[in-house]
């Protein structure tokens, strides 16, 4: 299925814009899980760009929450138009949209899976996602070779990313120091043994979800006292574990070796979390760089049905 990235721009007046901004700030739909981004668990949190007044992300039921948000009201006819959103990311998410709206952050989601989970699990993906629009697309220097549909992550990759899961597993009960040189061994013969594009489509996934996938887990931790088994188990039943878990494991790493401060503002910089932990083997920064944007504004995109296929 082709697959279209294109960002429209929808058009309000002043005047309509502050009206519904009045009208968003007191009138938060029921079952809204808002996000305020924390910064002891995202430390550059200082550096998001939020377009108004608002510093909050509002993740809602797309149909539930859709019609009762004043802002979205002009979007659509009714609720069905989410039927036929693409969203920023790719297909491979077909549940999740998210974009600004007269000042606000927002993420729509339509999953059956996250509609019957617990309150905890909920708010574990809000955080989630969260991140992603403001920490990443509003407070961060993106590649701009990581932006647009997700590729494919290769055999080897997912090799590699079982590998480095199972030594930094092993380095918690005896400390990451003692597991270095297995790391670094590991990283190394990654390199050696694949294709730049392989490691770069690699590269476009930890940029994205290792962040992210990190402070939620921080905020599951700092607010229901949960663990990384009780991460983990989160993370079995939404799935894809093997790309996403690495992100607090690698990240709890990090923190040992350079310290959280450290690593988050180079993420924040433009760089992964792969090449902060390349860098610590390395004496020096990781991979290359690439050229990097910052996004003034992500909207919501609606194409027919006809235009996806």
């Amino acid at each position: 299925m082709k697959q279209i990235f294109i960002l429209l721009i929808f058009l309000f007046s002043t005047d309509a814009c502050r009206a519904f901004d009045l009208q968003a700030t007191s009138n938060i739909s029921a079952g809204t899980i808002v996000v305020e981004i924390d910064s002891s668990a995202w430390i550059p949190a200082g550096y998001i760009r939020w377009s108004g007044r608002s510093r909050e992300v509002r993740f809602i039921h797309a149909f539930e929450g859709f019609v009762r948000e004043p802002c979205f009201s002009v979007l659509a006819a009714g609720a069905q138009a989410f039927r036929y959103a693409v969203p920023f990311f790719s297909a491979r998410s077909p549940h999740l949209s998210m974009g600004e709206l007269c000042g606000h952050l927002y993420v729509l989601f339509d999953d059956p899976i996250l509609s019957a989970s617990d309150e905890r699990t909920r708010r574990f993906i809000a955080d989630h996602e969260a991140f992603h629009i403001a920490a990443q697309m509003y407070g961060a220097k993106v590649p701009i070779v990581f932006v647009g549909d997700r590729p494919q992550i290769e055999a080897e990759s997912r090799s590699f990313l079982r590998n480095l899961e199972r030594v930094l597993n092993a380095s918690s009960l005896v400390g990451v120091g003692d597991a270095y040189d297995s790391v670094c061994a590991l990283l190394e013969k990654y390199h050696l043994h694949t294709s730049s594009a392989e490691r770069q489509a690699l590269s476009h996934w930890i940029f994205w979800e290792w962040p992210a996938e990190d402070y939620a887990f921080r905020m599951l931790r700092k607010n229901h006292h949960a663990d990384i088994e009780d991460y983990l188990r989160i993370r079995t039943l939404l799935g894809d574990s093997e790309v996403y878990a690495l992100g607090p494991i690698v990240g709890m790493a990090l923190d040992q070796m350079v310290g959280q401060a450290v690593w988050q503002h180079r993420i924040q910089q433009g760089e992964t979390m792969l090449d902060v932990l390349v860098g610590s083997c390395t004496s020096g920064r990781g991979n290359k760089e690439y050229p990097t944007i910052e996004m003034s504004r992500v909207t919501f995109e609606f194409v027919s049905l006809d235009a996806r296929d």
